[in-house]
């Protein structure tokens, strides 16, 4: 049986949750709470290596705010696993907003391909101020490709990982792109 909680999943800090890579491209904040009082902080700034975070030893998650989506707005999760409870090959998960045809806003974060969930930022400045088409994404995803540091382990290659992380890239932003609207 796959067990545990979503805010544990967060915590644990590691590279394959399908939890953080969703909710880094969602623009999520966690409320964490200490000693000192509550701060917020977005996902994407609460990973700071291979299994490590920004909560102190006194304080704890408290809450997940996800905002609500923007009109415009689309986004789309897949990855890759051999079963439903392995762990998986590659995660990538892309949020878009477009207005007038054109991007104005994208989010594409990716986990099980570096030691740390991450934001593929030279992938996402590609879309900006763009219109979303075949050829784009495919340089979007070659890009990614690129930002990814995958390792070779007993589930699978470094080549395989990378070339994976261009075909979920491929597919998720073509997904996230018709979830917007505006085709």
């Amino acid at each position: 049986k796959c067990m545990g909680t979503a805010v544990g999943n967060l915590c644990v800090a590691t590279s394959g949750s399908d939890v953080a890579t969703t909710l880094m491209s969602l623009n999520a904040e966690l409320i964490i709470a200490g000693v000192n009082g509550r701060r917020k902080e977005r996902v994407s700034d609460f990973y700071t290596g291979y299994q490590t975070t920004t909560l102190r030893r006194d304080e704890l998650v408290t809450g997940v705010f996800v905002p609500k989506p923007a009109p415009g707005e689309g986004a789309a999760f897949m990855n890759l696993v051999r079963t439903h409870c392995d762990c998986a090959k590659a995660i990538v998960a892309v949020a878009v907003r477009v207005e007038n045809h054109v991007c104005r806003e994208a989010r594409i974060s990716m986990g099980a391909v570096a030691p740390t969930v991450f934001r593929a930022i030279a992938a996402e400045s590609l879309l900006h101020g763009q219109r979303i088409e075949s050829g784009l994404i495919s340089e979007v995803s070659e890009a990614a490709a690129k930002e990814a540091r995958p390792i070779t382990d007993l589930r699978s290659t470094e080549e395989y990982r990378r070339e994976m992380v261009r075909v979920l890239v491929r597919r998720a932003l073509a997904k996230a792109y018709d979830r917007t609207g505006d085709r």
